[in-house]
């Protein structure tokens, strides 16, 4: 995933981006559904200096995690300071992916 903050008050946003990857069954087969994975990136993590603040993230889920079927996999982003959510959100949909048996 990869994403921005740009505009006049970017460089003074604190905080983290929390990023949470779920998963949809598309074929009435797979069994792996809901949240599969959240992961917190502080907003400091690259250069407030420079505008736009680039981000990025790679979910990286070990074979065997999804079970064999099609799937939608959402990547839902918030923007989060002190414990509460802001206003700044975003998410991004996968097409379909289909997984197969490991063995």
């Amino acid at each position: 995933m990869v994403w921005e903050l740009d505009g006049e008050f970017a460089p003074y946003v604190g905080g983290d981006w929390e990023l949470t990857l779920t998963c949809r069954d598309t074929d009435g087969v797979g069994t792996t559904v809901g949240e599969i994975d959240r992961v917190s990136v502080p907003l400091d993590s690259v250069s407030a200096k420079t505008t736009p603040r680039q981000y990025s993230h790679t979910f990286l889920e070990p074979p065997g995690r999804f079970e064999p079927g099609v799937y939608q996999l959402t990547v839902n982003l918030s923007y989060v300071n002190a414990g509460f959510h802001g206003a700044i959100s975003g998410f991004a949909e996968t097409g379909p992916i289909e997984f197969y048996p490991t063995d």
